[in-house]
């Protein structure tokens, strides 16, 4: 028999993890050494934006060239007070936000061109989110307060507004999602659902179990809100539509605490206090269940007009160019049960922030000051051969 051809084609095998004799083959790139790396946020143009709280300054990757810029924030005044907590980007520009004095800063992607706005009263910023407004979202860790930004005509000036949180709350992350933003109000041990395109803010608030302490939020592509619970060894589950008054419940193996979280196509992938990361597969793990009813409310806004901090015109942020090198390395398998897929990093690992971009997980190691990045998807060569 002749073999007339032999065609090879690709497929890509979705699959949580492709296993090599129990460990999972992984890249991984040096950032600030000192430095402190914490949170890192996708775009949409296949870039991530990753805060270096210490260092001062924030990473552009390019996740499809492994190419990257380095900004090094600046404040007037402020020389030693400069400690970014999170940065996103919306458009032709990049947000962040500073996690010990009331700084908001947006700049321009092409050359970094800046423009700050203080807010009074702020003892630091932590989170972001950004709505389909463009409007820029920010929570403080200190009071039981948010904020929102929108900037007006030529960034000369901005409505900052302020929402006031029940007594005693406390939120770290946003979670967002068309006409609805999500805040884990650990103060109170409760989850908040506020709506954000109308005038009226009105919220859903669910009472979660007792000392529950959520972190880390994510919206899976169903619309269900899961979080991870940094007092519990569980990640939370709450069908919001469907079902508002079941909350699930899916215990991680060995006491193992989660910190912060993003789904992925059913998959939930967290980073542990363990040094370890892992995924939860919810169509195989099995949830206790409770109920849960929200009570309905609303929060007052209270919004002013904030103007830019004077600056040298124009001011520029100062950046650097270059090109990741990756290192291959493996992570052992700690488990493999019930739906849950667990992986050892390195004795010295913390790590933090997590997000999906170009068919990767990349995950921020605050502890060895180390950039991530883990395959979800394995490219697999068949050859087909016609006769």
């Amino acid at each position: 028999m002749k073999i007339v051809a032999i065609v090879i084609c690709l497929f890509l095998l979705r699959g949580t993890i492709v296993s090599v004799h129990a460990a999972w083959i992984v890249d991984e790139t040096d950032l600030n050494e000192g430095g402190s790396p914490y949170e890192i946020n996708p775009d949409s143009e296949g870039g991530l934006w990753i805060t270096d709280y210490t260092a001062g300054e924030i990473w552009r990757v390019h996740t499809d060239t492994s190419g990257y810029e380095l900004y090094k924030v600046e404040y007037p005044g402020e020389a030693n007070a400069i400690h970014p907590s999170d940065a996103r980007r919306s458009g032709d520009h990049f947000w962040w936000v500073d996690g010990d004095i009331g700084i908001i800063g947006r700049a321009n992607v092409v050359d970094g061109e800046y423009t700050l706005w203080k807010v009074e009263g702020v003892n630091g910023f932590y989170g972001t989110a950004l709505d389909a407004s463009g409007r820029l979202w920010v929570s403080d860790a200190i009071q039981n307060k948010i904020y929102s930004l929108e900037v007006l005509s030529n960034v000369s000036s901005g409505n900052i507004c302020t929402y006031t949180l029940p007594a005693n709350s406390y939120t770290y992350y946003f979670a967002s999602m068309g006409e609805y933003l999500w805040l884990g109000d650990y103060g109170n041990s409760t989850l908040i659902r506020m709506s954000i395109d109308d005038e009226i803010y009105g919220t859903a608030t669910w009472e979660l179990p007792e000392f529950s302490m959520p972190f880390g939020l994510a919206l899976d592509g169903n619309g269900h809100l899961w979080y991870a619970d940094i007092i519990h060894p569980v990640l939370r589950e709450l069908n919001p539509d469907a079902n508002p008054n079941m909350l699930r419940t899916y215990t991680l193996p060995d006491e193992r605490i989660p910190y912060m979280i993003t789904a992925l196509e059913g998959n939930i992938w967290y980073t542990g206090y363990d040094n370890s990361l892992g995924v939860l597969d919810p169509s195989i793990a099995v949830p206790n269940t409770q109920t849960v009813t929200p009570s309905i409310g609303e929060l007052e806004e209270i919004c002013t007009t904030i103007t830019p901090v004077p600056t040298s015109e124009p001011a520029h942020l100062s950046s650097v160019s270059g090109s990741i090198g990756w290192s291959q390395t493996s992570y052992s398998t700690l488990v493999d049960e019930n739906g849950w897929k667990i992986y050892s990093m390195p004795l010295e690992s913390v790590p933090w922030g997590i997000a999906f971009q170009d068919r990767n997980v990349y995950v921020v190691d605050k502890g060895r000051q180390v950039l991530v990045r883990l395959p979800v998807y394995t490219s697999v060569f068949l050859p087909l051969i016609t006769r």
